[in-house]
């Protein structure tokens, strides 16, 4: 039911007022963090594997 809930509101035809959390140097600034972020490779393989089965080329594939 949580699903049905965020895609009612996430497709909905209205505009939500937003006020931003942090500007162009702060999200720029903590881009740069994450990506010296070690992950494991056990990670990126899972990662890459969902990804992978996102992208139907056969029906057999489909998740």
């Amino acid at each position: 039911e949580e699903e049905r809930a965020i895609v009612a509101a996430t497709t909905a035809d209205v505009q939500h007022e937003i006020e931003p959390v942090l500007d162009r140097e702060q999200i720029l600034e903590l881009q740069q963090v994450v990506r010296r972020i070690p992950i494991a490779q056990a990670v990126v393989d899972h990662a890459v594997d969902l990804v992978r089965k996102t992208r139907v080329k056969d029906t057999a594939d489909a998740p």
